[in-house]
């Protein structure tokens, strides 16, 4: 199948953030007297806000909603906040070039809010080169929903199929994958997952543009048989 749009998620693909964001929700956890066991807060990686306080809240915590825990949490570090540009992955942004070069498609598709991501692709210097950014606040339903990816594919007016996306948690790629899309997961060993349900895994972006020029190549050759 030829390839038409790469789609990527944000946290832990274009920026390595999940490392910070753990460590301030459990300093600001335990500022509240909330102490957590580390299965549970491991589970806070790549999932949406919604269902980061449903965890939260077996621990009986004081927030009635995750719009009040979520603003205490951002004013408790409003004096620091994260330079995401110094975050960046390596070789994400050569990549972008490439595939923009290339007239390949591109999005995004996050977890996150719209504010967020609009600060950290600013902040990276790749906003311009998005076609499309969706944000799960937009859903009723988050990763591991494949609702984020298929509107994606709807709005971008192109299959399932002809979309290759670039995850890294098991939230976002089985979404990926019930939602028929190929999917490349940046290795992660810090967090517990498993990223078995990825077709591919890589350690750098470099691969995924090599995947994708092997990928033409043989498009073309099929072709010309």
């Amino acid at each position: 199948m030829t390839f038409k749009i790469v789609i990527f998620d944000m946290d832990g693909v274009i920026i390595d953030s999940e490392p910070i964001q753990l460590k301030r929700h459990r300093e600001f956890l335990n500022h509240n007297d909330i102490y957590m066991s580390e299965n549970d807060l491991l589970k806070f990686v790549g999932n949406h806000k919604k269902e980061i306080f449903k965890i939260i809240q077996k621990y009986n915590c004081k927030y009635t909603d995750y719009t009040s825990y979520f603003e205490s949490l951002d004013f408790h570090f409003k004096d620091d906040p994260i330079e995401y540009s110094k975050i960046m992955h390596d070789g994400v942004s050569d990549l972008i070039y490439w595939l923009k070069k290339e007239e390949f498609k591109i999005a995004l598709a996050s977890s996150g809010s719209l504010d967020k991501i609009d600060k950290v692709i600013s902040q990276c210097g790749i906003k311009k080169y998005f076609d499309l950014v969706i944000s799960g606040d937009m859903f009723q339903k988050s990763k591991p929903d494949p609702e984020i990816y298929l509107t994606v594919a709807k709005k971008m007016n192109v299959l399932p199929k002809q979309c290759l996306v670039v995850e890294d948690s098991d939230y976002g790629i089985e979404a990926a994958s019930c939602a028929g899309m190929y999917t490349m997961a940046k290795k992660e060993q810090r967090f517990n997952f498993t990223q078995e349900k990825a077709n591919v895994l890589f350690e750098h972006f470099s691969e995924v543009k090599e995947f994708l020029i092997k990928n033409k190549i043989s498009q073309e050759n099929s072709f010309s048989i």
